[in-house]
Protein backbone atom coordinates (compact mmCIF):
# COMPACT_ATOMS: atom_id res chain seq x y z
CA UNK A 1 0.00 0.00 0.00
CA UNK A 2 1.55 3.57 -0.89
CA UNK A 3 0.74 6.41 1.62
CA UNK A 4 -0.07 9.62 -0.38
CA UNK A 5 0.95 12.68 1.49
CA UNK A 6 0.68 15.17 -1.33
CA UNK A 7 -0.94 16.07 -4.71
CA UNK A 8 -0.08 17.96 -7.66
CA UNK A 9 -2.80 18.41 -10.03
CA UNK A 10 -2.55 19.94 -13.79
CA UNK A 11 -5.53 22.43 -14.82
CA UNK A 12 -6.20 21.85 -18.76
CA UNK A 13 -8.36 19.15 -19.79
CA UNK A 14 -7.96 17.84 -15.81
CA UNK A 15 -10.08 20.48 -13.49
CA UNK A 16 -11.72 22.25 -16.51
CA UNK A 17 -13.06 21.88 -19.97
CA UNK A 18 -10.56 24.11 -21.63
CA UNK A 19 -9.51 22.35 -24.85
CA UNK A 20 -13.71 21.58 -25.62
CA UNK A 21 -13.20 25.26 -25.26
CA UNK A 22 -10.77 25.80 -27.53
CA UNK A 23 -11.81 23.54 -29.91
CA UNK A 24 -15.74 24.87 -29.70
CA UNK A 25 -13.98 28.57 -30.77
CA UNK A 26 -11.99 27.06 -33.72
CA UNK A 27 -15.11 25.38 -35.23
CA UNK A 28 -17.43 28.22 -34.83
CA UNK A 29 -14.59 30.59 -36.39
CA UNK A 30 -13.13 28.33 -39.57
CA UNK A 31 -16.18 29.10 -41.66
CA UNK A 32 -15.12 32.72 -41.85
CA UNK A 33 -12.32 32.36 -42.90
CA UNK A 34 -12.92 29.85 -45.53
CA UNK A 35 -11.85 26.93 -44.03
CA UNK A 36 -14.24 23.80 -44.26
CA UNK A 37 -14.34 20.33 -42.23
CA UNK A 38 -13.01 22.13 -39.52
CA UNK A 39 -14.63 19.79 -36.84
CA UNK A 40 -13.10 17.94 -33.60
CA UNK A 41 -11.06 15.19 -35.32
CA UNK A 42 -8.60 17.75 -36.68
CA UNK A 43 -8.66 19.87 -33.67
CA UNK A 44 -7.56 16.49 -31.79
CA UNK A 45 -4.75 16.46 -34.35
CA UNK A 46 -2.90 18.87 -32.49
CA UNK A 47 -4.08 19.45 -29.18
CA UNK A 48 -0.67 20.55 -26.95
CA UNK A 49 0.39 22.04 -30.10
CA UNK A 50 2.04 26.21 -29.60
CA UNK A 51 0.70 28.63 -31.28
CA UNK A 52 4.13 29.28 -33.14
CA UNK A 53 3.83 25.34 -34.39
CA UNK A 54 0.69 26.05 -35.44
CA UNK A 55 0.94 28.61 -37.83
CA UNK A 56 3.28 26.23 -40.12
CA UNK A 57 0.24 23.42 -39.66
CA UNK A 58 -2.32 25.54 -40.94
CA UNK A 59 -0.18 27.15 -44.03
CA UNK A 60 0.48 23.44 -44.88
CA UNK A 61 -2.99 21.91 -44.43
CA UNK A 62 -5.22 25.46 -46.03
CA UNK A 63 -2.52 26.65 -48.38
CA UNK A 64 -5.23 29.38 -49.66
CA UNK A 65 -4.74 31.33 -46.38
CA UNK A 66 -2.54 34.07 -46.44
CA UNK A 67 -0.03 34.46 -43.58
CA UNK A 68 -2.16 37.16 -42.20
CA UNK A 69 -5.02 35.26 -42.52
CA UNK A 70 -3.45 32.56 -40.58
CA UNK A 71 -2.35 34.81 -37.93
CA UNK A 72 -5.42 36.47 -37.78
CA UNK A 73 -7.72 33.12 -37.24
CA UNK A 74 -4.91 31.96 -34.60
CA UNK A 75 -5.67 35.13 -32.87
CA UNK A 76 -8.93 35.47 -32.86
CA UNK A 77 -9.51 32.38 -31.32
CA UNK A 78 -7.11 33.51 -28.75
CA UNK A 79 -9.24 36.48 -27.92
CA UNK A 80 -12.88 34.69 -27.79
CA UNK A 81 -10.90 31.92 -25.16
CA UNK A 82 -9.35 34.31 -22.90
CA UNK A 83 -12.07 36.50 -22.96
CA UNK A 84 -13.58 33.27 -21.09
CA UNK A 85 -10.68 31.91 -19.40
CA UNK A 86 -10.14 35.80 -18.08
CA UNK A 87 -13.63 35.63 -15.91
CA UNK A 88 -12.85 31.69 -15.08
CA UNK A 89 -16.08 31.35 -17.17
CA UNK A 90 -14.96 27.41 -17.68
CA UNK A 91 -16.92 24.21 -17.65
CA UNK A 92 -15.39 21.95 -14.37
CA UNK A 93 -14.79 18.92 -15.20
CA UNK A 94 -16.21 15.83 -13.24
CA UNK A 95 -15.18 15.30 -9.89
CA UNK A 96 -12.91 18.09 -9.91
CA UNK A 97 -15.02 19.13 -6.71
CA UNK A 98 -15.02 15.70 -5.11
CA UNK A 99 -11.48 14.85 -5.44
CA UNK A 100 -10.29 18.55 -3.93
CA UNK A 101 -12.80 17.91 -1.02
CA UNK A 102 -11.89 14.01 -0.78
CA UNK A 103 -7.93 15.12 -0.01
CA UNK A 104 -8.71 18.83 2.39
CA UNK A 105 -10.71 16.50 4.57
CA UNK A 106 -7.34 13.95 4.92
CA UNK A 107 -5.80 17.47 5.17
CA UNK A 108 -2.93 16.96 2.23
CA UNK A 109 -1.92 19.67 0.85
CA UNK A 110 -2.54 19.94 -2.72
CA UNK A 111 -0.69 22.57 -5.54
CA UNK A 112 -0.93 22.98 -9.31
CA UNK A 113 2.00 22.69 -12.37
CA UNK A 114 -0.05 23.73 -15.61
CA UNK A 115 1.34 25.21 -18.42
CA UNK A 116 -1.54 27.85 -18.74
CA UNK A 117 -0.71 31.48 -17.47
CA UNK A 118 -1.38 32.37 -13.81
CA UNK A 119 -3.91 34.97 -14.31
CA UNK A 120 -5.97 32.45 -16.06
CA UNK A 121 -5.01 29.45 -13.58
CA UNK A 122 -6.14 32.36 -10.59
CA UNK A 123 -9.67 33.15 -12.23
CA UNK A 124 -10.83 29.75 -12.92
CA UNK A 125 -10.07 28.51 -9.48
CA UNK A 126 -11.94 31.77 -8.03
CA UNK A 127 -14.94 31.25 -10.24
CA UNK A 128 -15.65 28.18 -9.02
CA UNK A 129 -14.64 28.66 -5.37
CA UNK A 130 -12.29 26.25 -5.43
CA UNK A 131 -8.75 28.11 -4.44
CA UNK A 132 -8.83 27.19 -0.87
CA UNK A 133 -7.82 23.56 -2.01
CA UNK A 134 -4.81 24.96 -3.32
CA UNK A 135 -1.69 26.22 -1.62
CA UNK A 136 0.50 27.00 -4.82
CA UNK A 137 0.30 27.30 -8.26
CA UNK A 138 3.29 26.88 -10.60
CA UNK A 139 2.76 28.03 -13.85
CA UNK A 140 3.98 28.68 -17.18
CA UNK A 141 5.44 31.87 -15.85
CA UNK A 142 7.24 30.28 -13.13
CA UNK A 143 9.54 28.23 -15.66
CA UNK A 144 11.65 28.27 -18.51
CA UNK A 145 10.95 24.69 -19.27
CA UNK A 146 7.01 24.02 -19.81
CA UNK A 147 6.03 20.36 -19.66
CA UNK A 148 6.64 17.81 -20.77
CA UNK A 149 10.09 19.15 -19.18
CA UNK A 150 10.12 18.23 -15.58
CA UNK A 151 11.24 21.38 -14.23
CA UNK A 152 7.81 22.75 -13.25
CA UNK A 153 6.91 18.84 -11.22
CA UNK A 154 10.06 19.09 -9.51
CA UNK A 155 9.16 23.28 -8.40
CA UNK A 156 6.33 21.50 -6.97
CA UNK A 157 7.92 18.65 -4.83
CA UNK A 158 10.42 20.71 -3.40
CA UNK A 159 7.15 23.06 -2.57
CA UNK A 160 5.47 20.27 -0.74
CA UNK A 161 8.84 19.26 0.64
CA UNK A 162 7.63 15.19 0.89
CA UNK A 163 9.23 12.62 -0.78
CA UNK A 164 8.46 11.81 -4.36
CA UNK A 165 7.37 8.09 -3.14
CA UNK A 166 4.67 10.16 -1.32
CA UNK A 167 3.17 12.36 -3.83
CA UNK A 168 0.61 11.67 -6.68
CA UNK A 169 0.13 13.86 -9.80
CA UNK A 170 -3.17 14.05 -11.91
CA UNK A 171 -2.42 14.64 -15.58
CA UNK A 172 -5.09 14.28 -19.04
CA UNK A 173 -2.36 14.02 -21.29
CA UNK A 174 0.97 12.52 -22.55
CA UNK A 175 3.04 16.02 -22.18
CA UNK A 176 2.24 16.54 -18.39
CA UNK A 177 2.38 12.36 -17.74
CA UNK A 178 5.89 12.69 -19.27
CA UNK A 179 6.88 15.47 -17.03
CA UNK A 180 5.58 13.50 -14.04
CA UNK A 181 7.42 9.94 -14.88
CA UNK A 182 10.79 12.28 -15.36
CA UNK A 183 10.39 13.72 -12.15
CA UNK A 184 10.22 10.35 -10.38
CA UNK A 185 6.57 11.18 -8.94
CA UNK A 186 3.85 8.80 -9.51
CA UNK A 187 0.94 9.93 -12.06
CA UNK A 188 -2.65 8.90 -12.40
CA UNK A 189 -4.02 10.42 -15.89
CA UNK A 190 -7.46 10.97 -16.90
CA UNK A 191 -8.12 11.20 -20.71
CA UNK A 192 -9.23 14.09 -22.05
CA UNK A 193 -9.33 14.65 -25.59
CA UNK A 194 -6.08 12.13 -26.97
CA UNK A 195 -6.26 8.59 -25.37
CA UNK A 196 -2.94 7.20 -23.51
CA UNK A 197 -0.35 5.69 -25.57
CA UNK A 198 1.03 2.79 -24.97
CA UNK A 199 4.46 3.58 -23.94
CA UNK A 200 3.03 5.96 -21.20
CA UNK A 201 0.20 3.55 -20.21
CA UNK A 202 3.17 1.23 -19.09
CA UNK A 203 4.41 3.99 -16.88
CA UNK A 204 1.51 5.59 -14.90
CA UNK A 205 0.21 4.76 -11.73
CA UNK A 206 -3.86 4.16 -12.81
CA UNK A 207 -5.25 5.14 -15.81
CA UNK A 208 -8.72 6.67 -14.36
CA UNK A 209 -11.73 7.64 -16.87
CA UNK A 210 -12.91 10.85 -14.75
CA UNK A 211 -11.62 12.44 -11.70
CA UNK A 212 -14.28 10.65 -9.94
CA UNK A 213 -12.80 7.22 -10.51
CA UNK A 214 -9.13 8.30 -9.61
CA UNK A 215 -11.30 9.04 -6.18
CA UNK A 216 -12.54 6.04 -5.73
CA UNK A 217 -9.33 4.42 -6.78
CA UNK A 218 -7.20 6.36 -3.81
CA UNK A 219 -9.87 5.93 -1.48
CA UNK A 220 -10.08 1.96 -1.52
CA UNK A 221 -6.51 1.17 -2.30
CA UNK A 222 -4.32 3.80 -0.54
CA UNK A 223 -3.26 4.79 2.65
CA UNK A 224 -3.58 8.45 4.48
CA UNK A 225 -1.94 10.12 7.01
Amino acid sequence: MREIRGAIFDVDGLLFNTEQLYCDICIELAPQYGIENYNQDYYKKYVGTSNKALYEIYQNDFPFLSIEDVSNFIRAVQKIAESYLEVGNVEIKAGTKEILEFFYSQNIPCVIASNNQTKFIESMLDHHNLDIYFQKIYSFDDVENPKPHPEMVNKAVNFLGIDKKSLVMFEDSSHGAIAAITANVPVIIVPDMLPVSEEIRGNVLKECESLLDAKEFLSTTHLFR
